[in-house]
């Protein structure tokens, strides 16, 4: 009597087991499903790209190892529910973003990020921000001036750049970027740093110069950001699959969750953009399409955890140990670097008198030059273009 009274129980006690599980694994998948729906787009988009990860090892592992075994109906329902919920989601993102692409593009919509602005949405915690050291001068050989930087911001902030922290480091008084960015300034969206530099004295390296902006700006403003990328005003990150605003942010979560949380550096090898271009173009991006075919020399530049920093260097940086360094594949992510002309002679000595071979590279001026041509005009930018500066 006793035995089966015994056996009574642990029958029950399994059953609430079961029970309870079940349940909880019900809620889990539940709350999920609930909070994709209830995300806002842009963080739609992570939680998918995570979703499988997420679920794997947890809600469908439970579901697997404790209710499977039941050959329950009501659970590979639900699992097929999840699985149609992920993609409608999906395509609705899909759609939207499509969508906003071709307002942008015709003029009817601005980008999120000036959306933010208008709306009052600044912040002091990012999760990718810019360390930008320039210099705009009359007799720089590349011609470089305040257009082209401002073209350059603009591509940087529809990457997803949420911040940029420019040291300005000038000559002259007459060199100062301070009045000509305010409306950036007021805005939230960059910190300008002075950083004068007498150069007629020839003090020191201007890589020394560069190093020591870097390191300065970490240690004041690093931990209001979770990701920095140091790239120069010519040089554009590019993203072969992803031309929708923020790629550069989706670039590194897709990464940093599939490939492992040691990763501390984004390596991107660097491919300069060569030629004068079409001098009937008004922007850098639109007017220089020759590409070199493969990557030049060591000028790599880095997407860089702040949580992993030591010292800044200029093309790669002293990491904490244990730090992993992932070199980007070209075909996900490369650094576009507009040369132009200038400097051409140098690689044509390093290539035993032969100039550099090149090929026709339409990519970012198809994707991007209607983009921040918009950015800038419904930024009231309408004189941040011009034929006759730039390399």
């Amino acid at each position: 009597m006793k035995k089966n009274t015994y056996c009574k129980v642990a029958l029950w006690a399994c059953a609430v087991i079961y029970l309870t599980s079940f349940l909880w694994s019900l809620y889990s998948v539940r709350e999920l499903t609930r909070s994709l729906q209830s995300s806002p787009r842009d963080s739609v988009i992570v939680a998918i790209e995570q979703d499988d990860f997420v679920l794997k090892n947890a809600t469908l592992f439970m579901l697997e190892d404790v209710l499977l075994n039941t050959k329950s109906y009501k659970v590979s329902k639900l699992i097929d529910e999840h699985e149609h919920l992920k993609r409608k989601i999906w395509n609705k993102r899909r759609k939207t973003v499509e969508t906003e692409n071709i307002n942008v593009l015709s003029g009817s919509a601005i980008s999120k990020w000036q959306k933010k602005i208008r709306s009052n949405e600044t912040r002091r915690n990012y999760f990718l921000v810019e360390i930008l050291m320039v210099r705009l001068y009359e007799h720089d050989k590349a011609r470089w001036t305040l257009k082209e930087l401002k073209q350059w911001l603009h591509y940087m902030l529809w990457a997803g750049v949420e911040h940029v922290y420019m040291c300005n480091h000038y000559d002259k008084g007459s060199e100062k970027l301070n009045s000509s960015l305010t409306k950036y300034i007021q805005s939230g969206i960059l910190t300008y740093v002075d950083w004068p530099w007498n150069a007629s004295s020839n003090s020191g390296d201007i890589k020394n110069h560069q190093m020591e902006c870097y390191n300065r700006v970490f240690r004041r403003f690093g931990h209001t950001a979770k990701w920095i990328i140091t790239t120069d005003m010519d040089e554009y990150p590019f993203c072969k699959n992803d031309v929708d605003e923020g790629f550069l942010k989706r670039y590194i979560h897709k990464f940093f969750i599939f490939k492992g949380k040691h990763i501390c550096q984004f390596l991107m090898q660097n491919y300069l953009m060569l030629g004068e271009g079409d001098r009937s173009k008004n922007m850098t991006i639109e007017r220089i399409t020759q590409i070199v075919e493969k990557p030049t020399n060591d000028l790599t530049k880095t997407i860089i955890r702040s949580d992993c920093v030591e010292r800044f260097e200029i093309h790669t940086h002293i990491m904490t140990k244990g730090s992993r360094i992932l070199p980007s594949d070209p075909s996900e992510l490369m650094m576009i670097h507009f040369w132009g002309q200038r400097l051409q002679n140098k690689l044509i000595n390093e290539n035993n008198g032969e100039p550099p071979k090149t090929v026709d590279f339409n990519h970012v001026s198809d994707s991007f030059g209607s983009v921040i041509r918009q950015s800038l005009l419904s930024f009231g930018e309408n004189d941040a273009f011009s034929n006759s500066t730039g390399p």
